[in-house]
């Protein structure tokens, strides 16, 4: 698999988790955006792909929803990786 097509497949799955960890929380965009500190729409887009995310932006994501990077960067790796 090619760098770039690996690095789409893994924001892909990246932007799914993002998106599956808020509903399981019960939260909207708005809500997670107003616990991360980030803007609504940056939320739609990390969650749409239209976004690369910055460190500092998943971070901030996942302390919102209280849990890790890693645990974000591994499951996207590993179901990157099964695709």
């Amino acid at each position: 698999m090619q760098r770039k097509e690996y690095r789409d497949r893994l924001l892909h799955q990246v932007a799914q988790i993002v998106r599956e960890k808020r509903e399981e929380k019960g939260l909207s965009q708005t809500e997670l955006a107003a616990r991360s500190g980030l803007s609504q729409p940056m939320i739609g887009f990390i969650e749409q792909q239209q976004r690369n995310p910055t460190l500092d932006a998943l971070l901030r994501v996942a302390e919102a929803l209280n849990i890790s990077v890693s645990e974000i960067v591994i499951e996207a790796e590993k179901r990157s990786r099964e695709d």
